[in-house]
C-alpha cells in the first residue's frame, strides 16, 4: 500500500488499483485514503500530468473512456545539525541559523543545507549520518531529498 489506497463509489473496496464500467454520462465518486503511517499525504487526481482536484473525495461525471491516478507524496523529517556546538550553525531551506534544525520535507523536493561558521572553526563538509559519507565540502549543499526512510539527518562537521 506504499501512498495510499483508492475506491470507486462508496461501496468499493480499497485497493491500490481499481476500475469501474460506467455509462456516458455517468458520476462516480473517486476516493484517496493516505497511508499516513508511513509519511504519506495525498497530492492530488490527475490524468496524466493534469491535476483536476486536490480533494481526496472527487466526484466526476465520466464521459469517455478516462483514468484517474491518485498521487501521493512523503513527507521527510530532515534534521541539520553542527558537529560541535562552538563550530557554527545551520540551517535548511533559508530558515533560521541554529546547532540543530529540522524541517518536513517532501520526498523529490530540492533541499539547500547552509553552514555559518564562528569564528575560530573552519567548516570542513557536510556528511550524511546514515551512511557516514561526506556528501559536499561546499558550505551549501543542494540536493534533490530521496530518503529511504521517514528521516534523512545531516551534519556539518567543523573544525578548529
Amino acid at each position: 500500500m506504499a501512498g495510499g489506497q483508492v475506491r470507486i463509489n462508496s461501496n468499493g473496496s480499497w485497493g491500490t488499483n481499481r476500475s469501474l464500467q460506467v455509462s456516458s454520462g455517468g458520476h462516480v465518486t473517486l476516493q484517496a485514503q493516505a497511508n499516513t503511517t508511513d509519511s504519506y499525504t495525498f497530492d492530488g487526481w490527475y490524468v496524466g500530468s493534469t491535476k483536476y482536484s486536490s480533494d481526496p473525495v472527487y466526484q466526476v461525471q465520466i464521459n469517455d473512456t478516462i483514468t484517474y491516478v491518485a498521487k501521493f507524496k512523503k513527507l521527510v523529517v530532515v534534521t541539520a545539525h553542527s558537529s560541535t556546538s562552538e563550530g557554527g550553525n545551520v540551517r535548511i531551506n533559508g530558515g533560521t541559523w541554529g546547532q540543530l534544525k529540522t524541517s518536513s520535507i517532501y520526498q523529490g523536493t530540492q533541499v539547500t543545507l547552509e553552514v555559518q561558521e564562528n569564528s575560530g572553526y573552519q567548516f570542513e563538509g557536510w556528511y550524511n549520518t546514515e551512511t557516514g559519507q561526506k556528501v559536499s565540502s561546499s558550505k551549501t549543499y543542494q540536493f534533490s531529498l530521496n530518503a529511504t526512510g521517514n528521516t534523512a539527518v545531516f551534519y556539518a562537521n567543523f573544525i578548529n
